[in-house]
């Protein structure tokens, strides 16, 4: 196993899933975690403690981990999606209930006033009555739809967590692609500081021989001319950096003004990095959350299409109630209860439960093409990053030749100049090349490790950065 790249975060794993009956928080995983297998309840949870806020120190530049932590707080969208999942959790947890007798008490106090006549005359009597009662209702058999119910609503809960760790590793690919897009403007600067000492080198070797009465004016023009243009794409190089700082924070969602800590692309070993279309296919299928998600829909749909067929069956209720009157006098009528066992099943309702029936089926072939649809977006996903990958690989090593090339022609070139053999058009062009060699070389860095980050979103590893090694 090895990691693609050493900056994806390592968030710890958990599941949304767990037995019945407990804490619905417990289903709900805070973390982006990708279980080793899907639909398993039974798996051990790591509850990650995120802070609540993060400060903001304006002395102490942003690392790339402190970027994405405050991303996964502050995010609009994954705070939706994490509300969405507590939701279902305690939906689910709901729906347990019916597993349960229900009881409900019920106490009366009762003023009565009653006339009645006789012989002629009218006689009131007032009294009292009051008391307690106790009623249960309690589902003994269904055919299963309390079971298909508490199933649908349990694979809904899988599929709004497998919808935010979606969202987490959208995030993630977002925070990090804008980071390398800052490390890259940060070495097109230094590119354009080295553009420009050559342009001052040039200058210098030009003011020599304008000395010496070698060359005219013209030639000097020409020489301070170049030098002043690489001054101003300096200037446009820096301004192009912070405005990719600026989106880096939009990103991450800080509004305030931060520094951000920026280092050098780290070296590259392709050794290190060689895949095969077939093992990135083959992650992408245990770890896609959104394919996840798709087939946690489609065992909804199923158990929902279970509890629609097992509705028209026939079911066994236990209900009862009890209770004791007293009246006024303290008379009482010693109390008195009913206990009943109902069973009963439809006959006929218009046709309702066999459209329903229909209507599940077809949300089942629905949910099913769902899946299909996920796995060919997918797949054409993990193409698309692995080409990617192996054409930034050959860009890579070409633009460090053609870096070095460039480097050796203009090295020699200036020294010609100097000595009077090449022209300052020759030195001109050889620091176009050159400068141009710089841009290339960095360009290719950067779509390395963008690559890379495509193939660990298209794979389902943002959260989990270890893929295998080609066999």
């Amino acid at each position: 196993m090895i990691r693609c790249f050493a900056i994806l975060i390592l968030l710890s794993t958990s599941s949304c899933t767990g037995p019945s009956f407990f804490n619905p928080s417990s289903l709900v995983s805070r973390s982006s975690g990708i279980p080793k297998e899907a639909n398993v309840r039974e798996k051990k949870r790591v509850d990650r403690i995120c802070p609540s806020k993060f400060e903001i120190d304006p002395t102490k530049p942003l690392e790339l981990i402190d970027l994405v932590d405050i991303a996964l707080m502050h995010n609009p969208d994954l705070k939706v999606s994490w509300e969405d999942a507590k939701i279902a959790a305690y939906q689910y947890a709901s729906t347990e209930s019916a597993y349960f007798p229900s009881f409900q008490f019920n106490g009366s106090w009762t003023k009565l006033s009653d006339v009645s006549v006789y012989d002629g005359q009218a006689f009131t009597s007032k009294y009292y009555v009051y008391g307690p009662s106790v009623a249960f209702d309690y589902l003994i058999f269904d055919c299963g739809v309390r079971k298909n119910e508490v199933e649908a609503a349990y694979q809904y809960v899988q599929y709004q967590n497998w919808q935010q760790a979606q969202q987490i590793q959208a995030t993630l690919k977002e925070v990090t692609l804008d980071y390398y897009m800052v490390l890259a403007e940060k070495a097109l600067v230094q590119a354009r500081f080295e553009d420009l000492a050559d342009a001052k080198e040039t200058l210098k070797a030009a003011k020599e021989k304008m000395l010496f009465g070698i060359i005219d004016e013209s030639e000097l023009m020409q020489a301070t001319t170049s030098y002043y243009q690489k001054k101003l794409n300096l200037t446009e190089e820096e301004n192009a950096f912070e405005k990719a700082v600026i989106n880096l924070l939009r990103s991450v969602g800080i509004a305030e003004k931060a520094a951000v800590k920026t280092i050098a692309f780290p070296m590259i070993d392709l050794k290190r990095f060689e895949f095969s279309e077939e093992i990135l296919l083959s992650q992408a299928e245990k770890l896609r959350p959104d394919l996840l998600a798709s087939k946690a829909n489609m065992l909804r749909s199923k158990a929902n299409l279970s509890k629609t067929e097992a509705e028209i069956l026939p079911q066994i209720n236990l209900t009862g109630n009890g209770g004791q009157d007293w009246f006024t006098g303290g008379l009482t009528d010693n109390g008195d209860y009913t206990i009943t066992f109902n069973l009963s099943f439809p006959l006929f309702q218009g046709f309702y439960y066999k459209n329903q029936i229909v209507k599940a089926k077809k949300e089942v072939t629905r949910a099913q093409t769902e899946v299909d649809r996920s796995w060919n977006d997918i797949v054409a996903e993990v193409r698309t990053a692995y080409t990617n990958f192996v054409t930034s690989k050959e860009d890579y090593k070409s633009s460090m030749k053609y870096l070095d090339a460039a480097q050796k022609q203009f090295d020699s070139i200036l020294a010609r100049y100097k000595q009077g053999v090449n022209t300052i058009i020759d030195v001109f062009n050889a620091e176009a090349f050159l400068s141009d060699a710089r841009a290339k070389f960095i360009q290719s860095q950067k779509d390395f490790f963008a690559s890379l980050i495509q193939i660990a979103f298209a794979t389902g590893s943002m959260s989990n950065p270890q893929l295998e090694e080609k066999k």
